[in-house]
């Protein structure tokens, strides 16, 4: 009901403000209406009305699109970085069981719970990505790319 009202406000906006531009157009004596002829300003009136209607609706659709999205990576963060955290709580549960109980537990189980970790530890990284990815359309992530020595890849490995 709500879009309903909304856009019969728009085509009232758009009929006022075409009677306007037709009263404009009619009072400036411009050539196309030189006989004066009640129909040719209607006409006019109701396509500048129309015209103007069709770019309030448009503008409002790209405003909403605009906010849909907005509020869509907003969510995607959240919920990217809590997935995050309970990931990685849970990859520590396991590494603190895997050294804490390393010789009671069988070899088996030990190389289920490292692959176990490496899927956490792949899925964090995802998350992250996706994290860094709605930030980026966020506008609150900026990118640039710029050249780096080898040196300084080896150093930052070699600290990791």
């Amino acid at each position: 009901m709500k879009k309903i009202i909304e856009q019969v406000l728009s085509y009232l906006l758009g009929l006022i403000l075409g009677s306007i531009s037709g009263f404009i157009v009619w009072s400036l004596h411009l050539t196309l209406l030189k006989n004066e002829d009640p129909y040719e300003i209607v006409s006019i009136t109701t396509l500048i009305g129309l015209i103007i209607t069709i770019v309030v609706i448009e503008f409002k659709k790209a405003k909403l699109l605009e906010k849909n999205n907005s509020v869509r990576n907003e969510a995607i963060a959240l919920i990217t970085h809590e997935m995050r955290t309970g990931l990685t709580s849970t990859g520590w549960a396991i590494q603190l069981v895997l050294q804490k109980y390393s010789d009671k537990i069988s070899t088996e189980d030990k190389v289920n719970l490292e692959v176990v970790l490496e899927s956490i530890h792949t899925t964090i990284r995802h998350s992250v990505n996706l994290l860094d990815i709605s930030i980026l359309d966020l506008s609150k992530l900026s990118l640039s790319l710029e050249w780096i020595s080898l040196e300084k890849i080896e150093g930052v490995l070699s600290e990791v």
